[in-house]
């Protein structure tokens, strides 16, 4: 019976009285910085002006807020870096289709899923020296073989989508695109 009518521990979840200022005040510093464009220690500070130094001591460390305010802000450069029709258009790849392009060739290169050290400076080596008859063949105006003729065939597909986009017919355009997406 002692159990049930014993103290609360350091365990205890229970709502501490005293840390309730220190709650709000994260809760404040976190809605500020929600609705303004303040710099993240700039929040901090004018939010930490009105703050009691007699409770300061409840605080936490203001890292892990910081932290958070960072990550809840997002940045303005998403829709340039991933402008997907402009690159197309450009001629310039598509991001990561190259470089998952060469991952996959390298896994079938090294054939099995986990390779000893040796095996893996081995293919390295081997793909390092592709590499360089490759660099070379383009150097002395070759045509070296990049991909596999069926996404060259969906490359120029989307190339030619691209080119031709008319605003004003959108939804044609999407549905096209689509089309050639799911084919392959």
């Amino acid at each position: 019976m002692e159990a049930f009518l014993s103290h609360p521990t350091s365990h205890c979840r229970a709502p501490q009285l005293d840390s309730v200022p220190a709650i709000q005040l994260k809760n404040e510093i976190k809605a500020r910085a929600a609705r303004t464009d303040e710099s993240t220690s700039t929040t901090i500070h004018s939010t930490l002006r009105t703050y009691p130094l007699s409770d300061a001591g409840q605080l936490s460390k203001i890292e892990p807020l910081i932290l958070m305010i960072q990550r809840q802000r997002t940045t303005e450069t998403v829709e340039i870096l991933w402008n997907i029709h402009d690159r197309v258009v450009a001629t310039v790849p598509r991001p990561n289709n190259s470089v998952e392009g060469w991952h996959n060739a390298f896994a079938d290169r090294v054939e099995i899923s986990h390779p000893t050290i040796v095996k893996l400076g081995e293919k390295i080596r081997r793909e390092q020296s592709k590499c360089q008859v490759d660099m070379t063949k383009i150097l002395q105006s070759h045509d070296i073989k990049t991909k596999k003729a069926c996404y060259r065939k969906l490359d120029e597909h989307i190339t030619r989508l691209a080119n031709s986009f008319d605003p004003t017919q959108l939804d044609q355009f999407l549905k096209n695109m689509a089309a050639n997406i799911t084919l392959w």
